[in-house]
């Protein structure tokens, strides 16, 4: 691919977004610069015009729910490792005492956790 262009990028950008300060909501943004793929512009304009909303609206609700999905996704790794550790050292359930719990629930006699003690 032959450019006189400095970057080569893979797609032709087909606009440049900005995400401007909402002073509707009363919310503080900030700007941001955003390169869209033509097919993903055309689909972004397609959604907007269908919700009535501005494309900025738009990108970010996307951006935002990317992001709390991120964040929830990194704190199920931290916990993943930190039970990992925990069995590791020893402190487990037994399984009986699980599978008890696990079948009480939603029941009039729902049992605590079973602890998760040495082992």
């Amino acid at each position: 691919m032959e450019r006189d262009e400095p970057f080569a990028f893979p797609y032709r950008p087909a606009m440049l977004y900005y995400i401007v300060v909402n002073e509707a909501e009363g919310l503080p943004m900030s700007v941001t610069t955003v390169r869209l793929q033509t097919d993903i512009e055309q689909r972004l304009e397609a959604i907007a015009q269908r919700l009535q909303r501005s494309k900025g609206w738009v990108i970010n609700q996307a951006v935002a729910e990317y992001i709390e999905k991120e964040q929830r996704e990194q704190e199920r790794w931290r916990q993943t490792l930190e039970a990992m550790e925990s069995a590791a050292n020893g402190k487990v359930a037994e399984a009986d005492e699980v599978h008890a719990w696990l079948q009480s629930w939603g029941t009039e006699n729902e049992r605590e956790a079973p602890d998760a003690g040495n082992k």
